[in-house]
Order: structure tokens, then C-alpha cells, then sequence
């Protein structure tokens, strides 16, 4: 029997590799929701395939509340993990069971490595989709007909959700929480795991760069692209490539948004990394150096004379006087010339 239309029922695929803290801020939201509003307003069921236990990217299981059950009473049927012969099911069956709930109208909704698990069996051709940037370009090779985003937590394209993994489990279920009974219990059901406050869906992932946070979802998916290659830094042709623009056209929407040129600003990143690890670790300049993408110890030397007026042993000792006298002072972005 389908539950009430105010009711909310999220079942969850639970397959391989999934990420624990994905299913732990997924789930642990939603049963701070049910604690509040009791289990026939809000209710989600852990399920696998075959009714065992499912293994983590980590090694660890998880057992399951249940086998597959029939997904007509569910609002939401959600996929974490990846498939593999672990799962105990064919492929096809899996595939199956998703597609059923898909013909009955429940949205579907892939979480992590679960998105990936969704476009492999069809379900997001020509549907925009989320990715982190460091899977993007493996996914687009994969998934030619998927249009993955970058840069942001939850693409929300109709009756296909999909969100980066780890801690965004909780936002993607605030996000289901405030579509069915408003803001105020999202938020207090984030505030029971701990989290001080929703974000919204369209939010870029967490980032160290300020200029990541700006309204401009394609500079901040570049700048996600930047951070995620600053010991091999990638041609500006390729990262804008990735965000659908011009190297020039992007240029532009650099400048508009952080007044500095694409290039500057990847410099500016990788010198912030370069700050970060001759403050925070023993490893020699040259290590330094390669780690962030600079040919050697002389050249980032030069670099950081350049902009920071010091050179990196002088940077240490600087940082090493600091934390003498107190707490580490904060690095803002520096300003690449």
C-alpha cells in the first residue's frame, strides 16, 4: 500500500564500494526527521540486492535492513555503491528492479559513486548530473551521453537527483526533507548530525579558495578543476574545455568575477598550496616544488619572491616564530603577479 502524499519513504540500494560516511549522513538525517516526526511521516530502508551484507570501499559491511522490497510505496528510491559480483544479483536484475521504480514515476537518485552506477545502466543519457572533479573526465569517457556538472553538491534535473558523496549525504536529504515538509525540520535535522546548517544544493564543494564560492557556476567549477591538479596543472584549453567554454570566453568570466585572469588565479593556487605545505610539513623545497607543480626548487623560490617578497626558507621561519607566540595565522589567497 503507497504511503500518504505528505508521508516521505526513501528506500535505499545499498551495492559495493559505496563510502560510509555517504550512507551514514544520508541515512542518519533522515532518522533524525523520523525521531521527530515519527516513522509514518518519515521513514527510509537500507536494502541490497540479495538481502546480505554490503561491503565498503573500506572493507567494512554493512547489513541491511532488507531485500529489494517493491518500490511503489517509496518517494524516493536512492542508489549508493557501485556493482560488482559482491552484490550477489546480475547486473540485469538490478537494473530491473531500478527501472521498475522508475516506470511507477519514483524519482531516482544516485549518491557518490552511485551516480555512476545509475549511467551505466541508462538511467541519466541526456541528463545533467553530478561529479566530482576529479572523476569527470574518466565519466564523460565512460558515459558520453551523461552531462555531468561539476562545482556544485546536487544537480537536481526533474526525476533524476544526484549528489557528491561523503558529507553531502546530509544536504541531499535535507534537500528531500524541505521539499516535503519545509526548511525549519531540514534544519533541525542537519543540526542532529552535527552540521550547522543546510547548503544549498547549487553550493560548490567545499574549496580553501574564496573566488570558488561566487555565483558564476562555470568559474567555480574551473577553479574546482585547478585544485584538483595543481601538481601536474592541467592546459587553461583543457579545464575550459571542461566547463563547455573558450579559453578566452573563460578569461572573461574570470576577470568579471575575481578580477584576475584564469591564469593568475591557477598560480595563485598552486603558490597557496606551496604556503600550506612549507608552513605544515618537513618536505624538502624540491618536493614542494613538484608537488605543486612548479620544475624545481629554484623556480618556485623565484616564484615566491616574487609574490610573497620571501623565499621559502624564510617562509618557514616565519611560520615557525608564529606558532611560538600562538595560534597559526590565517593564509588568504595570494596575490599571483
Amino acid at each position: 500500500m503507497a504511503n500518504s502524499p505528505e508521508a516521505l519513504t526513501v528506500g535505499v540500494l545499498l551495492l559495493a564500494d559505496y563510502r560510509l560516511s555517504t550512507v551514514a549522513t544520508f541515512a542518519d538525517t533522515l532518522q533524525c526527521a523520523t525521531e521527530q516526526l515519527g516513522r509514518n511521516k518519515c521513514h527510509s530502508v537500507l536494502m541490497s540486492p540479495a538481502g546480505k551484507s554490503a561491503v565498503s570501499v573500506c572493507g567494512r559491511s554493512l547489513t541491511t535492513e532488507s531485500v529489494q522490497l517493491w518500490p511503489e510505496s517509496f518517494s524516493y528510491l536512492a542508489i549508493i555503491g557501485v556493482y560488482s559480483d559482491r552484490c550477489g544479483m546480475p547486473a540485469h536484475s538490478i537494473q530491473r528492479y531500478i527501472q521498475s521504480a522508475d516506470r511507477l514515476n519514483v524519482p531516482l537518485v544516485g549518491l557518490g559513486n552511485g551516480v555512476a552506477t545509475l549511467a551505466r545502466f541508462g538511467f541519466l543519457d541526456g541528463r545533467a548530473a553530478c561529479s566530482a572533479t576529479t572523476e569527470m573526465p574518466e565519466w564523460i569517457q565512460q558515459f558520453p551521453g551523461v552531462l555531468f556538472r561539476s562545482g556544485q553538491l546536487v544537480v537536481d534535473d526533474g526525476n533524476r537527483i544526484t549528489s557528491l558523496g561523503g558529507a553531502v549525504g546530509g544536504d541531499l536529504a535535507a534537500l528531500l526533507l524541505e521539499r516535503h515538509f519545509g526548511r525549519r525540520l531540514a534544519r533541525r535535522a542537519v543540526t542532529g548530525i552535527f552540521l550547522d546548517h543546510t547548503r544549498h544544493s547549487a553550493a560548490p564543494p567545499p574549496s580553501r579558495f574564496k573566488s570558488s564560492r561566487l555565483a558564476d557556476i562555470r568559474v567555480a567549477q574551473a577553479i574546482d578543476v585547478m585544485d584538483a591538479n595543481i601538481s601536474d596543472p592541467l592546459p587553461l584549453a583543457s579545464i575550459s574545455g571542461m566547463v563547455g567554454l573558450s579559453t578566452r570566453h573563460l578569461d572573461r568570466l574570470f576577470l568579471a568575477a575575481t578580477g584576475k585572469s584564469s591564469s593568475r588565479t591557477y598560480l595563485a593556487i598552486r603558490i597557496d598550496r606551496s604556503l600550506e605545505l612549507l608552513s605544515q610539513t618537513t618536505l624538502s623545497v624540491t618536493e614542494v616544488a613538484h608537488a605543486t607543480g612548479f620544475v624545481d626548487g629554484a623556480h618556485l623560490a623565484r616564484t615566491l619572491k616574487k609574490s610573497e617578497g620571501m623565499t621559502p626558507r624564510q617562509i618557514r621561519s616565519r611560520h615557525q616564530r608564529c606558532t611560538s607566540r600562538g595560534p597559526n595565522p590565517t593564509i588568504d589567497l595570494p596575490t599571483a603577479t
